[in-house]
């Protein structure tokens, strides 16, 4: 599923670009050859609030389909998986949460 469909079902578009950022953010960084302290706590910083917001984000999106927390939780160890069943299953779209 494409991230922008992905949060706007959850929040909007706009959270999907600040989750892009902060990916794109930790991946330069992580190519940089000999990075300052500086960017490597950005790095981290940028790391940490991707995994924050891919959280929120798999947590909302399980509630936005009529499934609880602990769907949530499956989405965000076996992402894919849960996609597929989310998707083929008879969850149906209740709103955002």
């Amino acid at each position: 599923m494409n991230v922008f469909t992905e949060y706007s079902i959850c929040w909007s578009s706009v959270m999907g670009v600040v989750y892009l950022i902060c990916v794109g953010v930790t991946s330069y960084v992580n190519g940089v050859q000999e990075p300052s302290s500086t960017l490597t706590m950005i790095s981290g910083a940028a790391g940490i609030a991707a995994f924050v917001l891919h959280v929120m984000q798999s947590i909302k999106l399980a509630k936005s389909f009529g499934k609880g927390v602990g769907y949530g939780i499956f989405l965000i160890i076996l992402g894919p998986l849960a996609r597929v069943i989310l998707g083929l299953g008879d969850s149906e779209y209740i709103g955002q949460y």
